[in-house]
């Protein structure tokens, strides 16, 4: 038996061919190189079983005619036929003259299709796109598409939207009133409701009137021309702002409204809406509003025909009006007038310079 005898010591020990002789280091770990797809050869391309699917006997006749009648054909097939959709050759003078368009060509064909020219062409990617065309295209054909309906939003502007009318007639609208100072008039009516008594009776004319004379007492409005008719009254009015307009008019409703509801022994509303009110801003417009105002009783036909050109309505100002063309036949009532004299340049001279004074005889017309 033989031994071995080492030198020195400390010395390594034989080891066996292959293994290492210096002392092993904790080497640091290898990161895993990144895997990249799987490519195929050049020349060679992926098995698809779907490539050798069974031809139905109509693609082959379809693909017999079109080699007879339009010469040579490339077998062009999707790679996921739709359902209830067959695949067979077309010609390829069909497609473009590029050859990456024909090698990019899929055809899917309607069960009802029975010639080649009439079948729909639907282009692929092409072999030869980068990985992103090729994932962006494959995510397009697989993911439904959301088709946009048009829904029919609430609101806005349509054949009958808005507020619907309480009764017979609408009322007037919840809109900002128009802005107003001390020379620009206003043409104010209120109307009132069904049950209220006829306002040119004797009986309510009268607490109307005294009605008009205390508000203009109080000074918030200045009422220069009123007419009273059977359901409404028209008033041309002064105001040096909204709210005194506002609060003017406010105040002569209420008093009416106690007024006729004494007469006629009720209690509740009488007016049927708000006031209307329209702001007068040119002579034509007072001009207008002036002969439509104390003309008002031959616009509703409460004037006989055979009354005289000089007859006015006793039921208003325009007894007291001194702008007529001709001296009128109505009587003035006793006493001082219930209105008071304008201030402002369109109600005392600037109508006039729009036609002249006005005519007792003239009917009003629905927009004058």
């Amino acid at each position: 038996m033989h031994t071995l005898t080492l030198a020195r010591t400390g010395a390594p020990s034989p080891t066996r061919r292959g293994a290492r002789s210096r002392p092993r280091t904790r080497s640091p770990p290898r990161t895993r190189a990144r895997s990249r797809p799987h490519r195929p050869r050049a020349g060679r391309r992926p098995y698809d079983r779907r490539r050798f699917k069974k031809r139905s006997p109509c693609c082959s006749a379809a693909r017999a005619l079109a080699h007879l009648t339009l010469g040579p054909t490339r077998t062009l097939a999707p790679r996921r036929p739709a359902r209830r959709r067959l695949c067979f050759d077309v010609p390829i003078g069909i497609f473009a003259d590029s050859s990456d368009q024909l090698r990019a060509a899929r055809l899917s064909v309607p069960p009802t299709a029975k010639r080649p020219w009439d079948m729909p062409v639907a282009v692929a990617p092409r072999r030869g796109a980068n990985r992103s065309e090729r994932r962006a295209a494959r995510r397009t054909s697989k993911k439904p598409r959301q088709l946009a309906l048009a829904f029919r939003p609430h609101g806005g502007r349509r054949a009958g939207a808005g507020r619907k009318p309480k009764g017979e007639r609408a009322g007037v609208a919840h809109t900002p009133r128009d802005r107003l100072d001390e020379t620009t008039p206003v043409l104010v009516t209120v109307r009132v409701r069904g049950h209220v008594f006829n306002l040119r009776a004797r009986r309510c004319y009268e607490p109307i009137v005294a009605a008009i004379a205390k508000t203009c007492a109080r000074g918030l409005v200045r009422i220069v021309e009123y007419s009273v008719q059977r359901d409404h009254i028209h008033f041309v009015v002064e105001a040096d702002d909204r709210s005194r307009l506002w609060r003017g008019i406010s105040g002569l409703c209420v008093r009416i409204a106690r007024a006729l509801n004494r007469v006629m022994g009720a209690r509740g509303g009488v007016f049927a809406d708000r006031f209307h009110s329209r702001v007068l801003t040119t002579p034509r417009s007072v001009r207008n509003a002036l002969a439509y105002t104390l003309g008002n009783a031959r616009r509703h036909g409460l004037v006989d025909a055979r009354a005289s050109a000089r007859w006015v309505d006793p039921c208003s100002s325009a007894p007291w009006f001194q702008g007529w063309c001709r001296p009128v036949d109505t009587p003035r009532p006793t006493g001082p007038p219930p209105t008071v004299r304008a201030t402002c340049w369109l109600l005392c001279t600037g109508w006039r310079r729009k036609g002249g004074p006005l005519d007792p005889a003239h009917t009003p017309g629905p927009r004058s």
